[in-house]
Order: structure tokens, then C-alpha cells, then sequence
């Protein structure tokens, strides 16, 4: 009986029919409340219909010894995050962290709520954790980056990118991100303009991606390239305020002032509209 009307719950999910699921969910677990494989089905069907209250109460009811444990407690996080109860999201997740969490996006996740409250000492320990649970896991190290920039240490922040590229040589972010950072340094610029070029070429789309190559050029000196680049940029982003002021740079070197002034206005108009 019970297969029988999980079955037909599946199939009811299947075809986003989700209130008679949720029927047919409840009433299996009235007969085996016991199965967290059920009420792991009814959570995700309340989320799914943006149920949070519901969906989480039913996440946090599945037990540490149950194999939907850890999954259950991340979306449960998830969604106190998403409902503006931060402190309980980082006590679910707390749970799944003591037990020895084996997904990665537990600790990415509770490393972001401790960010968010700008507790990157918290954070950064968090990742650490992360380091040490999954060391070959390249998300570790572009997290840790990216806050170690937000730390302000520089330093610290290339060599987590550095280890992000050894395991993943073509992470478009991390090239992008070493390239812009060593173009605002003014150094290892040959290596910039390679790596900036290796994630164009990894994404041609995007045009933060084309100013940091744009801004690499600029720097080096390529005013005529950097120019050609960021007009690219602008094209595909008209409103960014960074890639108006890059290009705005260039032209002033140029000494085409009239147009670098007017890209420094816009840039300036556009920051005043954030």
C-alpha cells in the first residue's frame, strides 16, 4: 500500500501536480512516520510551491542518522536565509558541520552567512574547515580568494587563485580574477594579458571579462587594443560604471579628451543612479 502511493505521489510530482502530492505524502507518513525518504519528498514539494515555513519544518524533522540528513539541513538553511532568520540557518547548518558535513556547500554556504554579517574572521575559518575536508575541491580556494580580497590581503588572495588554477587550470574566474588584480598592481602584466586572454576566450560573453583584458592592455601600455576591447565592453554593458571609467582612461591617454570626459560623466551619472 504505502510503495504503491509513494508511487503515485512520484508520478503527481513528476507532472507538477503538487497539492494532491503533498495529500498523498502526508498520508503515507501518517501510516510510516518514520521515513525521512517521504518527508524529504514532501519538503522539497513545499519548497518547490515557495511553502519555506512548511518546507523547512519538515526538513528539520529528519534525523541525524538518516542518509537525507545533510541534504535536509542545507535546504533548511537555505530557506531560514531566505526568510531573514540568519541565526537559525547557521544553528542548522552548525548541525551538519559538528557531524562532519560531506558537502561542500554546507560550509560555502555557512561561510556566506558569516560574510554577510562582514564576520570574515568566521568565514575564513569556515573555508578553512572546507580546506581541510576537501582539499581538491577548486571552490574552496576561489571562495577563500575572493574573501581574502575583501580582507584586503592581497597576497594571500593570488596564491588561493593560484591553487584554484592548479587544480582547474581553465577557471574563466580565477584567470580573470589574478589578471584584473595584477593590472591594478601594475604587475606580472605578461602573465595578465595571458590569463585575461584565456578567459575571454573561455567566455566571449561577458563584458566585465573583456574590460579586464581591455584594462590589462591599458596598463601595458596597448592603448589602441585596450581601446578596441573596452569599446566592446561598453557595447555589451552600457550602464557599468567601471568599464565607462576604464575606457574613459584610455581615451584620456590617448588624448582624446573630449571623449574621455564625457565617458567620465556618464560613468559618474551612472553611480549617482545605483
Amino acid at each position: 500500500m504505502i510503495q504503491v502511493k509513494l508511487k503515485m505521489s512520484l508520478i503527481l510530482i513528476e507532472k507538477k501536480l503538487y497539492d494532491p502530492a503533498i495529500v498523498k505524502l502526508q498520508e503515507i507518513l501518517k501510516l510510516a512516520p518514520e521515513s525521512d525518504k517521504v518527508r524529504f519528498y514532501l519538503a522539497a514539494v513545499f519548497e518547490e510551491k515557495k511553502e519555506y515555513q512548511n518546507a523547512f519544518d519538515q526538513y528539520v524533522k529528519i534525523e541525524k542518522s538518516s542518509e537525507y540528513f545533510e541534504e535536509s539541513r542545507l535546504h533548511a538553511a537555505f530557506l531560514a536565509k531566505l526568510m531573514g532568520r540568519v541565526d537559525q540557518a547557521m544553528l542548522v547548518l552548525k548541525e551538519s558541520i559538528d557531524k562532519k558535513a560531506e558537502n561542500p556547500q554546507t560550509y560555502f554556504l555557512m561561510s556566506q552567512l558569516f560574510e554577510d554579517q562582514k564576520n570574515y574572521k568566521h568565514a575564513l575559518d569556515t573555508l578553512k574547515k572546507a580546506e581541510e575536508k576537501f582539499p581538491k575541491n577548486s571552490k574552496v580556494y576561489y571562495y577563500q580568494g575572493a574573501l581574502l580580497d575583501k580582507m584586503k590581503l592581497k597576497e594571500d588572495m593570488i596564491l588561493s587563485m593560484k591553487k584554484v588554477l592548479v587544480l582547474e587550470p581553465s577557471h574563466t574566474q580565477a584567470l580573470n580574477y589574478l589578471a584584473y588584480t595584477w593590472a591594478e598592481m601594475g604587475h606580472e602584466l605578461e602573465l595578465a594579458e595571458n590569463y585575461a586572454r584565456k578567459a575571454v576566450e573561455n567566455d566571449k560573453g561577458d563584458a566585465f571579462i573583456l574590460d579586464t583584458l581591455g584594462w590589462v592592455l591599458f596598463k601595458k601600455g596597448k592603448l589602441k587594443e585596450a581601446a578596441e576591447i573596452l569599446d566592446k565592453a561598453h557595447a555589451m554593458q552600457p550602464q557599468a560604471s567601471i568599464i565607462l571609467e576604464h575606457l574613459g582612461d584610455v581615451y584620456a591617454k590617448m588624448n582624446r579628451h573630449e571623449k574621455a570626459r564625457n565617458l567620465f560623466i556618464k560613468a559618474a551619472e551612472v553611480e549617482e543612479d545605483l
